[in-house]
């Protein structure tokens, strides 16, 4: 029997293990779920926990050998079935095995859980699109729609039911969704555009109006000007107006960028380097930037596209703009 005070901890750790899944961080909160199955090892909730983790961290075999345990423990706890047809769907595409967790989840789940039934409607129209079945993505779309789904999820919902109307050829209906995605998430014009489902719509005017890229460099320059003039950080001025990205998920030139300032600057013991998000007339852009220890630094922009827009370097009073090559040749 378990004491209070391990069931205590118990607790705590499944919290401080559900917090490094919210934000992502697999590995840490694999550790926290692994420590609840050494003290507990028929809790559900870690061995959910835990599987969650491990379809994070992409080692989705592994994934389904816990889950399957833990079902075998209680098959009438929801969670499970999501985090199975997860594992599923995304390590081995076997989207019709992953639709019958889903259905299985909603046939579990009580009605005044909304919230949680609006995300597996949303889970499950993934499957229906990858099998054909666009109608009932639809469907599944607008139930997920139609419930309290968390406001991040909305957007790559209504962008799934524009694809579904784009393979079917409804063409009003696929724009007019698309746009709605877009207006949630700019992101959404990047997809489209390498989407095949919308191959037939590439040369359609409405489809290039909606997915267009409307900054220009003039227009990206003016803002950073401003935004230094405005600012109280000088020297850092960016950190005004973008948010920080601490992932490695980054498009190639980006990524490369921040490498070479990275080894020039901040491993040089002279300065630090940081990547922002910020979003220009509605359209986000990538900003890396540089802060030394002395009064200068170094700016350069992206699109989310992975297009370099804009370099230049911060001396102490303006942006002196050029090129790539002229704006490192003093770090080269």
């Amino acid at each position: 029997m378990t004491s209070k005070k391990d069931l205590q901890e118990l607790l705590e750790l499944l919290d401080q293990g559900g917090e490094f899944l919210k934000r992502q961080q697999y590995t840490e909160a694999l550790a926290y779920f692994e420590r609840v199955l050494k003290i507990d090892a028929k809790s559900v909730k870690a061995l959910n926990g835990k599987s969650y983790a491990l379809n994070g961290l992409k080692r989705y075999q592994e994934s389904l050998d816990n889950i399957d345990k833990a079902i075998q423990i209680d098959p009438n706890y929801s969670p499970l079935w999501v985090t199975k047809g997860k594992a599923l769907e995304l390590g081995f595409q076997r989207y019709e095995e992953a639709l019958n967790c889903y259905e299985k989840t909603l046939e579990l789940k009580p009605k005044q859980e909304d919230s949680s039934i609006a995300a597996t409607w949303k889970d499950k129209a993934n499957p229906l699109y990858e099998l054909g079945r666009y109608q009932e993505s639809i469907e599944a779309v607008n139930k997920a729609l139609e419930s309290n789904l968390d406001s991040v999820d909305v957007g790559k919902a209504v962008y799934l039911k524009a694809c579904c109307y784009a393979v079917l050829k409804e063409d009003g209906l696929a724009l007019t969704s698309l746009k709605e995605a877009v207006e949630l998430n700019y992101t959404f014009k990047d997809w489209a555009k390498k989407d095949s489902d919308w191959s037939h719509l590439y040369s359609d005017t409405r489809f290039q109006e909606i997915v267009k890229n409307e900054l220009n460099q003039e227009v990206v320059k003016k803002f950073f000007n401003q935004a230094r003039q405005n600012s109280n950080r000088k020297r850092n001025f960016v950190k005004d107006w973008g948010d920080r990205l601490r992932d490695n998920n980054l498009p190639s030139k980006v990524k490369k960028a921040y490498d070479f300032y990275y080894k020039k600057v901040e491993e040089a013991d002279f300065g630090t380097v940081r990547i922002y998000q910020i979003t220009i007339e509605n359209v986000p852009v990538y900003a890396v930037t540089v802060v030394t220890d002395g009064d200068d630094g170094y700016l350069e922009i992206y699109s989310h596209q992975d297009e370099e827009i804009a370099c230049g370097m911060n001396d102490s009073e303006v942006i002196v703009w050029g090129d790539q090559a002229t704006t490192r040749e003093y770090l080269d």
